[in-house]
């Protein structure tokens, strides 16, 4: 949330470029794009077929003209791979290749199809505190420093007395 703006909604894209990124900024809708919208894998028959082989950064006004916003994909991240497929500096080379509303710090989500139980969710929150303090300290740009507050990507749910007591718990921890 920015101050003075109250909540704002952005529309989530999977595709960085084509049709989708034309409608929102013909629109002017603000957008959230996933990092892992930007992943390359190497070719099949490739020795590391699938894997991940760094981002496919914007090229020159690809996104212009966009209000938009990058998420680093940790949900998917576990869910889909176990982890995520791209280091911290991986990150940074994609944060810093464009002018960002605001981006999100690599994080270990805690929903549960990801963290069943307590003792995991209390890890990830571990996790995703020494995560923020890798973030912190690496951007070589200003624009591409990593917000000293959390930048959250809400999915809809309602949150559960346990989900805001592990919330504070997370906060409690940040550097």
């Amino acid at each position: 949330m920015t101050p003075g703006r109250g909540l704002q909604m952005r529309v989530g894209i999977p595709l960085t470029a084509g049709a989708l990124p034309a409608a929102a900024r013909r629109l002017g809708y603000p957008v959230l794009f996933s990092a892992n919208a930007f992943a390359r894998v190497h070719a099949d028959g490739h020795e590391r077929a699938k894997e991940f082989a760094g981002f496919r950064l914007p090229k020159g006004g690809q996104l212009d003209g966009l209000d938009a916003a990058l998420d680093s994909a940790g949900f998917v991240a576990a869910a889909r791979y176990g982890d995520y497929r791209w280091s911290v500096p991986d990150y940074y080379d994609l944060v810093e290749s464009f002018p960002w509303t605001w981006h999100a710090s690599m994080d270990y989500c805690c929903e549960p199809e990801v963290a069943k139980d307590r003792p995991l969710r209390l890890l990830r929150i571990a996790a995703t505190a020494q995560m923020l303090a890798q973030c912190q300290a690496k951007p070589r740009r200003k624009h591409a420093a990593c917000p000293r507050r959390c930048q959250s990507s809400k999915d809809g749910r309602r949150p559960s007395t346990r989900s805001v007591r592990d919330g504070f718990r997370c906060l409690s921890g940040l550097p």
